[in-house]
This record gives C-alpha cells, sequence and structure tokens, in this order.
C-alpha cells in the first residue's frame, strides 16, 4: 500500500485527504495546530460552482451567506464605483471553522489526523523527497502533499532540481488590515457586504 503524507489542514489539504482515501492509499495528515484552534474566527468566498464541483454539500445556512456586490471607494473620490455581477455568480461567504470542520467530518476515520504536530522539514535522500521529518524522526512516504501555505518551511529543504523557490518572494504576497466599527442601527442596511478602500 503506497503511502501518501500531507503537511497542513487547510481546505485543500483536507479535500485531498478525503478524495484520495477512496482509493488503497494509507494517508496520514499532519497538522501544526489543535482542532479546536484551527483557521480563525473570518469568511472565505467561495464560488457557488465549486461545491457541485468537489460533491461538498452546503454547510447549514446559519454558516454561510450569499455576498452582495463589490463596492470601491478611491482616495480621491467619496463617490463609490459598484460593480454588480448576476446573482447566480455571488459567491457564498463561509464561516471558516464551521466550514473547514464539516470538510474534516467527511474524511473517512481511516486516515489518520495528528493534531499538534509540527512538521521539521522534508526527508530527502539522493536529491528525491522520502518523507518527512517530524519530532527528530524521518517518516517515509511514496508522495508528500505540502498544503502548509504560502509560508511553508518544506519548500526551504527542495533541492535546486525541483524548480521551485525556497520562500514566495515579497511581491507575491500580501496581506490585509481590517478595522471594525460598531454598526450605526439608525442608518439603513448597506447594500453591499464588500468594500474596499484604495489608499
Amino acid at each position: 500500500m503506497q503511502k501518501i503524507i500531507i503537511v497542513g489542514i487547510g481546505q485543500g489539504g483536507i479535500v485531498a485527504a478525503e478524495k484520495l482515501a477512496k482509493f488503497d492509499y494509507d494517508i496520514e495528515v499532519f497538522e501544526q495546530r489543535q482542532k479546536d484552534e484551527l483557521t480563525y474566527d473570518w469568511h472565505d468566498d467561495v464560488a457557488k460552482s465549486i461545491f457541485a464541483r468537489a460533491d461538498i454539500p452546503l454547510p447549514d445556512s446559519e454558516h454561510y451567506f450569499e455576498k452582495k456586490d463589490w463596492t470601491f471607494y478611491a482616495a480621491c473620490s467619496n463617490i463609490p464605483f459598484r460593480i454588480n455581477q448576476d446573482k447566480d455568480k455571488l459567491d457564498y461567504s463561509m464561516e471558516r471553522r464551521p466550514f473547514i470542520n464539516m470538510l474534516i467530518d467527511r474524511v473517512p476515520k481511516k486516515v489518520k489526523i495528528h493534531y499538534g504536530a509540527k512538521v521539521e522539514g522534508l526527508y530527502i535522500e539522493d536529491e528525491k523527497v522520502k518523507g518527512i521529518i517530524y519530532n527528530g524522526k524521518k517518516i517515509e512516504a511514496d508522495l508528500v502533499i505540502d498544503s502548509s501555505g504560502a509560508k511553508s518551511v518544506l519548500r526551504r529543504n527542495l533541492p535546486y532540481t525541483y524548480r521551485i523557490q525556497a520562500q514566495a518572494a515579497v511581491g507575491e504576497l500580501f496581506y490585509a488590515y481590517r478595522a471594525f466599527y460598531e454598526g450605526n442601527k439608525v442608518e439603513q442596511e448597506d447594500i453591499d457586504t464588500n468594500k474596499v478602500y484604495l489608499k
């Protein structure tokens, strides 16, 4: 039986575990955070078509809502610019924690998920990835799937022949800063859920 190790339990990693588990593979998932610390309290925008394509049911309706149109505010103007999308093309805004937990619940029990398990690097021999290093020990695998994000420590270990950058370049990462204010209950409800302020 071939062994697959998945590092990181984000949406991509956990869906990969579920799909690959349908075949005769020995699958282990290593996630550095504890289960109750996964992701953070925010929303992800997901296209409606993704659910059908990935064969994922919608979670309980209390955990998502349909996004409204985007509104852009330029620094030199107080007149908003709106992009109106067709209703059937609007994304769903999913709460991250319930969504990831729903995806985890879909993974068959035969998949071993290790929480609080920080992978230290790749086990490489003769310029080939042979597995991972966890707790100072080499764990062999036929395939390692890196789902640990843009700042993955695993990519730093890859031999030059793989032609993969050791780390993401500055221009390949972006950071979002959010501010939250108490809503004015007297005013009418915003027509948009998405606002972008261009500074």
